[in-house]
């Protein structure tokens, strides 16, 4: 490996510079992606506003929300079978910490003999 420019590069690149493309083939991009958007005043503001009372950048909450809609889609292209799957899941974790309590069916079942003597 050797460095030139700030970039390091296998062996075989010694006597012939790479060109700017052939760094990128190889080695992807090296920064991060910049992009400007329109967002009206009012939006911004109160992002900023939030934001700043969080003690964030309004970068990082932008990156944030990019990510977690980028997981909302891929959750969406799930199967039914799998929605159901990981639904099932979740009830059961959340029954697993649940306190003891009456049961729905215990609680209505309750109240319907209060009203109604036998």
């Amino acid at each position: 490996m050797w460095e030139r420019g700030g970039f390091v590069f296998p062996k075989f690149w010694r006597h012939r510079w790479p060109t700017t493309l052939t760094v990128i083939q190889v080695y992807g991009y090296t920064v991060n992606m910049k992009a400007t958007i329109d967002v009206p005043d009012d939006v911004y503001r109160r992002v900023k506003a939030k934001s700043a009372m969080e003690g964030r950048a309004v970068r990082e909450v932008t990156i944030e929300l990019y990510r977690r809609w980028l997981r909302e889609e891929a959750e969406v292209e799930r199967s039914p079978r799998e929605w159901l799957e990981n639904w099932v899941r979740l009830g059961d974790e959340l029954l697993h910490d649940a306190p003891a309590a009456p049961t729905g069916r215990e609680i209505l079942e309750e109240d319907r003999n209060r009203l109604e003597p036998r």
